[in-house]
């Protein structure tokens, strides 16, 4: 019983030395949540409208875009963005010679849209159409559309 007091002594003892002094701090680091390529924009960036509202996009092109190459719209689920966990994804589709593009919803991330955080299936349905839409107009060699979302709701998976 002695030995748990004096351990329990030592931590508290331990605990107010952190507490009320704190000469040993850890300098403040930056957070690098990319550090492979955290310098490199593998992306461009678009932008186009669905109902007078911008939608915010990264198109990632394939590096030989000579022949033409498939596109995979990346839609999140529920209410991400474009820059939660998706760009993983794109990234590989890259590699493997094949476009892929990422987009806010309205209403979250960069897109347009009042209020903000304002979630609704039809909206997100007709602006996964336009993105479709955009892709199929701006780069008339693409040969297959295809979706696939991380969180998908069951209203963008019958699509």
């Amino acid at each position: 019983m002695t030995v748990v007091l004096y351990i329990l002594g030592l931590i508290a003892l331990y605990l107010m030395v952190l507490i009320f002094f704190p000469v040993l701090r850890v300098n403040q680091q930056p957070i690098n949540t990319n550090p492979d390529n955290s310098a490199i924009k593998h992306y461009k960036e678009v932008t186009y409208k669905v109902k007078n509202e911008n939608i915010n996009a990264w198109l990632y092109l394939p590096l030989d875009t000579s022949k033409p190459v498939k596109c995979i719209v990346l839609a999140n689920g529920f209410a991400g963005t474009k820059d939660m966990a998706l760009e993983r994804y794109a990234l590989k589709f890259r590699e493997a010679g094949i476009a892929a593009i990422t987009f806010d919803y309205r209403h979250f991330g960069e897109s347009d849209g009042m209020p903000r955080q304002l979630y609704s299936v039809p909206k997100q349905l007709e602006d996964i159409d336009a993105t479709i839409n955009f892709v199929k107009n701006l780069l008339k060699l693409m040969r297959i559309i295809l979706l696939h979302g991380e969180l998908l709701q069951l209203g963008s998976m019958v699509l």
